[in-house]
Formats: structure tokens, C-alpha cells, sequence
């Protein structure tokens, strides 16, 4: 199901809806000031309600109230302060647009889906209340629009009737499983019935009156593709809701904590994490001979100036396979050893040591003394690029990650991009060209997962390199990743960066942390990507950097080559 530019469903982020209801109050000034508090909380969509009251009620009821029971005494004149007009839900409904959320809306009656009709919501929510009002429901299933069903105070056969005559019409359609009782306990939450409800074959919610944050989390992990919760200005107002509304500071954790959920939950496959694969090449038993020596074997000359990543001692081995490049991973220690110095026929590319000790290189930090250790380790690659360059073709170049990682904490851009360029201020290129690689949103160092602050979006690293002059190397993988976490067009990043790539690293990505990922194994629809990829892979150097792919003779880099072969005219 799509409601606007979102889809809901299995495999795409948990919708979740701030339901504003009645806790406006009638003040049009409230509501506009808990719209803000939802878009500031990050959630997809506000809803309210609309009752023609006169459909629902008699004349009497809504005129004598005080002759009624104590529930409508109280209800009734709460109804009626909290009735907006056509011209107040239009000015809620645009402004709620304005700050990138959707406006849906519950009708109660006939008349209120009229009106919501006129008022072109994209999609309509049915109350509790109403899940068994055939009238109301077919009068919504006109407008072919999505309809988000609440199943408190129902009977399973009701619900069952209701999804049968709704599947009939050829409705589009989501249940939200919910209890009509204000609050709701943990005791009598009944979350199972959310599997249950997922037998119809329909995305399956929930709609939640219970208090505080736990339940919904449960929720969340539990599959449920939306997820209404209530919001107020302030706990003690005036009508049902408030009690068991959250506060904007506690829908912003909650958003938060479902977002995280949504990761932890995000797919049935297995793939291996890059610490897994690290600590499987450690600690794993590899026999007594150390595994697989089965040569890999390149079966059509890959597609432009393309080669593979070797360590400087790999040389040899490497070049059997005749590459067009090599690009040569230094770590620190591998500046005190030489390499075997005789003519290789490819064009030699220098990635600079992620690591200096225990500590990450990283030319954007604000510690002065890792900013200078991070210059100088930049400096010996550079350094060390040109002696090698004298035994390879053409000249070479040196990949640098900028750095900006930080473990707890987000890091401003501002500074970050003025320490960078106060690093590179002091590095002498020595007439070769130093190419900044993006970086991915969570990386893995030492073991731990780590926050990306900078050098990942497409947008910065364009400004940067043309501020600058200085030139990319784009890594597929990492760009992915972005996008994936930011959700962002992988093509269209790579269009925006395009005049900046001199280098590409070519590998899959799997969710929002798994890089080097083999070809065809992730999330990038290569063939999708394909004209771009092409371009990019015709015009640059570039080497296929599958995590481990060196290991058993180069296998996964050569596996890499072999399925990206269908990429060559």
C-alpha cells in the first residue's frame, strides 16, 4: 500500500501516524503547534477527525444533552468545541504538507466523507467504531484511495466479514489491530493478534491507547507496518485522549526507538556483518592447510581500465592476472618494508592506511595531535606513490578517507570541513593526485560500529571538490549505504558526484551498514544502475573491493569481475 511518496509493508519502514484527534481542543493555534511537534519527531503522517454531528446524533441528544447519560454529558459538549470547519481542516491540511507530513483524517459519518472527499485527503482512517458501518465503508471505497481500518471493540468475525466485503470491492486496505479502552494495560494489549491479522494477506498496524512507549517498541518489532500513537500539548487537557497521549518529547524517542527497530528488523537473509567477517578470518577453524587453493579464473577481459586490490607484497600474484590497474593497500607498518622493484605494466593507484596505532586516521579531526599524525601518515603514501609510480605506468594516485568518524556522538559538518582542509593545506601532493574516497554512514573499525559525520553526501562532497579542486574516488558500496540510510536515489548521488570521480570502487551493500558486499548479494540494483555504472567504469580506473576478496588467490575479487561481466557491451 502507498499513502503519497510512502509505501507500507513488509521490507519498508514502519508509517507511523501522529494521531492529533480532538486534542486540539478546538484552537486551530494547537493544532498547528502539534503538527510541528510531529514533524520535528520525524514521523510520516498527522491525522485528525471529522463528525457531522447532526449524522450521528438527534436533535435532542446534541440539543438536551443533560437529559442523557453522564457519557454523553460529557462527551457531546466536548464534541462540539472541537468541531473545525472545511476552511480549518484545508488550512491544517496544507500546513501539516508544508512540513513534509500527510494529512489524513477519520471520518465518522456520510457527510464527513463527503467533506474529506472535496478536501482531496490521499488516504482516509476508519475508526474502531465503525469497522462494521457497510455504508461508511462503501462510500470511502469509492474513492479508491488507501483505508487504514481500526479493529477495537470487534469481534473476529466481524473483522472477518469486514475484510471479505472490503477485498470484494477491490479496496486498498491496512488493519490496525487496536483495543478501544483509554488507557490500555500491558495485560490486555493482546499484541498476538497482530500475527493473527496478518492471515488476511494485508499489511497489518497498530493503533495504540496504551501509555508510554514500551508497547509500540513491541510492536514495532513484531512486523507492524503502521503505528498510530496519540500526542498532546499537555497530559491534563480536556477529553478522553489527553491521559493516553504521548508528550513531543516522548514521540520523538519513540520515532527514534522504532527507526532503530526497523533496522534491527529489516530482513530475513543472512549476510555476514564486516566485524563477523573479521573476527570468522581470526577465530575460525581453517584445518590444517588453511583452506581452499583453488585458482579463480577470470572468464572475459572485464570491461575498461579495470584491476585489483593487492597488499605490497601481493604484487607478484596480482599482476598473473594481467589487471590494466593495481591498487596497493598500505597499512603503517608497511612503510618500513620495500617491494619488489621491477616493471609492472598497469597503472598503480596508493590507498593510505585507515589506522595510525590504535587510533583511525582522520584529517577532520578537531584532537590537533590526530590531525597531524593523520598528515603525516598521508604524507609517507604520497611519498611513497611516487617512488612506486617510477615502475608503473602513467601516474599514480593516492585514495585518502577524510575521516569525521566518531563512536557516541554527532559532529558537526562546519568544522569538520574546515579541518580538512587545513590538513590538506599542508600536504604537499608532490605532483600526483590525491583523491578523497566518501565514506559510508556506519562503518566498522576496531571491531565497533562507528557514526559517519561528513564526506558522505553527495552534496558535500561536490561542494567540497569544487571549492577545492580536489577529485573523488567513488565507492559504490558507500554510496549505497548513504542512500539506504538517508533514503536517496543511488543514481542520482552518482550523477551529482560524477564530475569529481577519478577512481571507483565497484562492490554490493546490503541495508545501512553492510559494505563489500559480493556483486549481486546486496541491495544495488546493478542492472538498474547499469548506464551509469557503465560510463563510470569506461571512462576510470576502477577494482571490485569485496570484503576478504583478496583471500584464496583474490577468489571474491575475481567472482566480482565475473558477475559484473554482463556490463561490458
Amino acid at each position: 500500500m502507498r499513502i503519497g511518496n510512502k509505501e507500507i509493508g513488509e521490507g519498508h519502514p514502519t508509517y507511523i501516524i501522529a494521531e492529533i484527534g480532538i486534542n486540539h481542543n478546538g484552537d486551530v493555534e494547537a493544532a498547528k503547534e502539534l503538527i510541528d511537534a510531529a514533524a520535528e519527531a520525524k514521523v510520516d503522517a498527522v491525522k485528525f477527525q471529522k463528525r457531522h454531528l447532526p449524522s450521528l446524533y438527534t436533535r435532542d441528544i446534541l440539543e438536551n444533552t443533560l437529559n442523557y447519560e453522564q457519557h454523553f454529558q460529557y462527551m457531546i459538549p466536548i464534541l462540539k468545541e472541537t468541531e473545525l470547519s472545511f476552511l480549518e481542516h484545508g488550512g491544517l491540511k496544507k500546513y501539516a504538507e508544508d512540513r513534509g507530513l500527510e494529512y489524513i483524517c477519520t471520518p465518522f459519518d456520510i457527510e464527513s466523507a463527503e467533506f474529506l472527499s472535496n478536501l482531496g485527503v490521499k488516504a482516509y482512517k476508519i475508526a474502531s467504531c465503525d469497522l462494521t458501518n457497510c455504508n461508511l465503508l462503501a462510500r470511502v471505497a469509492i474513492e479508491n484511495k488507501p483505508m487504514i481500518l481500526s479493529t477495537g471493540m470487534s469481534t473476529w468475525v466481524e473483522i472477518s466479514l469486514t475484510v471479505q466485503k472490503l477485498k470484494e470491492a477491490r479496496a486498498t486496505f491496512t488493519l490496525l489491530h487496536c483495543r478501544s479502552a483509554y488507557p490500555v494495560w500491558p495485560r490486555e494489549a493482546n499484541l498476538k493478534m497482530i500475527t493473527k491479522l496478518k492471515q488476511f494477506g494485508e499489511p497489518v498496524g497498530y493503533s495504540g491507547h496504551d501509555i508510554g512507549t514500551t508497547i509500540p517498541l513491541v510492536v514495532a518489532s513484531m512486523g507492524a507496518c503502521i503505528i498510530e500513537k496519540h500526542i498532546t500539548l499537555d497530559r491534563r487537557g480536556k477529553g478522553p485522549d489527553h491521559k493516553i497521549s504521548l508528550l513531543p518529547d516522548e514521540l520523538k524517542i519513540l520515532v527514534r526507538d522504532i527507526r532503530i527497530a526497523d533496522q534491527a528488523m529489516q530482513s530475513t537473509d543472512r549476510y555476514l556483518l564486516r566485524g563477523e567477517v573479521l573476527n570468522r578470518d581470526l577465530f575460525r577453524y581453517k584445518g590444517k592447510h588453511g583452506g581452499e587453493k583453488d585458482i579463480p579464473v577470470i572468464e572475459k577481459e572485464p570491461i575498461g581500465r579495470w584491476g585489483l586490490i593487492a597488499r605490497p607484497n601481493d604484487l607478484q600474484e596480482v599482476m598473473k592476472f594481467k589487471p590494466k590497474c593495481v591498487e596497493v593497500r598500505f597499512t603503517e607498518d608497511d612503510f618500513k618494508h620495500g617491494f619488489l622493484q621491477r616493471l609492472y605494466g598497469a597503472e598503480l593507484i596508493v590507498h593510505a592506511p585507515e589506522y595510525i596505532g590504535d587510533k583511525l586516521m582522520d584529517l577532520c579531526s578537531g584532537n590537533r595531535e590526530i590531525r597531524n599524525r593523520s598528515i603525516e601518515i598521508v604524507q609517507k603514501t604520497i611519498d611513497r606513490a611516487v617512488f612506486m609510480g617510477g615502475y608503473f605506468k602513467g601516474v599514480p594516485k593516492v585514495i585518502v578517507h577524510p575521516g569525521a568518524m566518531s563512536m557516541n556522538k554527532e559532529l558537526k559538518v562546519e568544522p569538520l570541513e574546515a579541518n580538512l582542509r587545513r590538513s590538506l593545506a599542508k600536504i604537499d601532493p608532490k605532483g600526483i593526485e590525491v583523491l578523497l574516497e566518501n565514506l559510508p554512514p556506519y562503518p566498522w573499525y576496531f571491531g565497533g560500529q562507528w557514526k559517519g559525520n561528513y564526506f558522505m553526501c553527495a552534496d558535500e562532497i561536490r561542494k567540497f571538490c569544487d571549492g577545492t579542486g580536489y577529485n573523488t574516488c567513488l565507492d559504490v558500496s558507500h554510496a549505497a549505504l548513504y542512500c539506504s540510510a538517508k533514503d536517496r536515489s543511488l543514481d542520482a548521488f552518482i550523477r551529482l558526484v560524477k564530475p569529481c570521480i577519478r577512481h571507483v570502487h565497484v562492490a554490493d551493500a546490503y541495508g545501512m551498514d553492510g559494505e563489500g558486499v559480493q556483486i549481486g548479494e546486496g541491495d544495488i540494483d546493478f542492472k538498474e544502475l547499469k548506464p551509469r555504472l557503465m560510463e563510470l567504469l569506461s571512462t576510470h580506473t576502477w577494482v571490485p573491493e569485496v570484503w576478504q576478496g583478496h583471500k584464496n588467490g583474490f577468489k571474491g575479487f575475481v567472482e566480482a569481475l565475473n558477475k559484473l561481466k554482463a556490463f561490458r557491451g
